[in-house]
C-alpha cells in the first residue's frame, strides 16, 4: 500500500468540525444557502448537509477534497458567483421543472434571490446568459425539492 502522502483525496479524511464553522459563516457573511455553497464548491450536498443542518447527526468527518474544496470559498469567490456570466439555458430547463412541479413565478423568484421582473425575461427563455450564482440557486432549488435536471452542471453549459 503506498504512504498516506500519495494516497488520493477519496481516501484521505479530515475532521469536519472546522469546516462546519467555515460553510456557517460563509452563510452568514454571503446570505448564500448551505446547499448553494456546496454547489459552488463542487461537494456533495448530503456533505454539507451533515455539517450544518440542525438535528442530523453529524459526519465525524469527510474527504479531504471535499474540505479542500470548501476551504477555497471565500466571501470573495462567493461574490464572483454573482458577477460570473454563463449560458442560461440549463437554468431556464429548471426554471421550467420547477413550475411544471407546481413551484409559482414568485416563489421561484425566491429561490433565485431574483425579482418578479427579472425572473420573467429568463424564465421565457428571452436572455442569453444568466450569472453563475443564478444557476447555482437553480440547481440547489431543483435539488432540495426532488427535481433532477438530467442535464449536467458543467458550468460553461
Amino acid at each position: 500500500m503506498p504512504p498516506p502522502s500519495q494516497l488520493s483525496d477519496d481516501y484521505q479524511w479530515v475532521f469536519r468540525s472546522h469546516l462546519s464553522r467555515h460553510v456557517r459563516y460563509l452563510m452568514a457573511a454571503t446570505g448564500v444557502p448551505w446547499r448553494v455553497l456546496a454547489h459552488l464548491a463542487g461537494v456533495p450536498s448530503a456533505t454539507v448537509a451533515s455539517m450544518v443542518t440542525p438535528g442530523r447527526r453529524p459526519r465525524a468527518r469527510i474527504r479531504a477534497g471535499d474540505a479542500r474544496r470548501l476551504l477555497m470559498l471565500t466571501p470573495a469567490t462567493v461574490a464572483s458567483a454573482e458577477q460570473t456570466l454563463v449560458p442560461a439555458a440549463p437554468t431556464v430547463n429548471r426554471i421550467q421543472t420547477l413550475h411544471r412541479a407546481g413551484h409559482h413565478h414568485r416563489q421561484i423568484a425566491g429561490y433565485l434571490n431574483l425579482s418578479d421582473h427579472e425572473l420573467a425575461p429568463l424564465a421565457a427563455g428571452e436572455v442569453s446568459c444568466c450569472t453563475l450564482m443564478v444557476r447555482l440557486r437553480a440547481q440547489a432549488a431543483c435539488e432540495a425539492h426532488g427535481l433532477w435536471w438530467s442535464e449536467g452542471d458543467d458550468p460553461m453549459a
